[in-house]
């Protein structure tokens, strides 16, 4: 069903998921949906709770909370760096990954 999804191949081995949130930066001025208004009474930022899954070439993540539907396909070759970020400014489990801009599903 993951696969499917994110258009994984079929042999594409998915190694792990975990539970997570993924922080956004709002873009009130190029769309007007549920979460961006949400967002910009937050100072901008939403999060989406949803998994983080973890294969052989991908990056993915998936969200659906009450209808607001979030999802992404990172490719590993295109991730610039990844580092620990607290949460909450206070917490040491987050992280921080930095991509290439392109576009991805």
């Amino acid at each position: 069903m993951i696969k499917k999804e994110f258009g994984l191949p079929n042999n594409e081995e998915i190694f792990d998921d975990f539970p997570c949130t993924l922080r956004t930066q709002s873009t009130m001025a190029s769309t007007n949906t549920v979460t961006d208004l949400v967002g910009s009474r937050l100072g901008g930022l939403i999060d989406h709770r949803g998994r983080l899954y973890l294969t052989e070439e991908h990056l993915c993540f998936s969200s659906n909370i009450i209808g607001v539907k979030t999802k992404f396909k990172l490719k590993f070759i295109d991730i610039k760096s990844v580092a620990k970020n607290k949460t909450f400014g206070i917490f040491d489990w987050g992280i921080m990954i930095k991509a290439v801009c392109k576009n991805h599903d």
